[in-house]
């Protein structure tokens, strides 16, 4: 599974051949309804973050494998057909759950603002990333996650203990609320 994952040119086999290969027998033929289309719309996902020249690393193969399983509903025979690691399946189980609960708030939210983006997204993998852009229909949900890529994965919180302290603010469990908080993160 990982030289399929991993190979140079992950495109070369037809929609309906990489399925059933992932899938096994009884498997859909196509991922979806668009099928070589949503392959060509990775493709362009993928040539755009390569031209972003980031530091962080995307694997292709990865970012096609949650494509291709997403149709697949029973996780358990994926698992045990492939041979998958617990790190991988949980890999392919925040891809299903958290990325697309994400997809589905900033879908919903065409006014999002940049703390919630940063809060949905930094989680993710860069693969589960370029999976959500691919998959979306949504103009403004593609432009929020090329937003995180390009000005809100790197930024970080520099505020801390002692500043909260300077404040006036007393040492306790809310140090950690605030400075979530400064960061986008959960509200309490």
């Amino acid at each position: 599974m990982s030289l399929i994952l991993n190979e140079d040119n992950p495109f070369h086999r037809p929609t309906a051949g990489r399925i059933k290969i992932i899938g096994g027998p009884g498997s859909p033929t196509d991922p979806d309804p668009q099928g070589e289309s949503f392959l060509g719309e990775i493709r362009s996902i993928l040539s755009w973050f390569d031209l972003l020249y980031l530091s962080e690393p995307a694997t292709a193969g990865w970012f096609i494998f949650f494509a291709l399983t997403s149709p697949l509903p029973e996780l358990t025979t994926l698992r045990q057909r492939l041979g998958l690691s617990k790190r991988m399946m949980e890999s392919v189980k925040l891809c299903r759950v958290d990325g697309e609960k994400a997809l589905k708030i900033i879908n919903r939210s065409p006014r999002i603002s940049r703390s919630e983006i940063h809060r949905l997204l930094s989680p993710l993998p860069n693969e589960v990333l370029l999976y959500l852009m691919a998959k979306t229909n949504q103009e403004t949900t593609r432009k929020a996650i090329s937003l995180f890529f390009t000005q809100l994965k790197s930024i970080r919180v520099s505020i801390g203990g002692e500043d909260l302290k300077a404040l006036g603010l007393a040492p306790g469990p809310q140090f950690k609320f605030h400075t979530q908080r400064t960061a986008g993160g959960p509200h309490q």
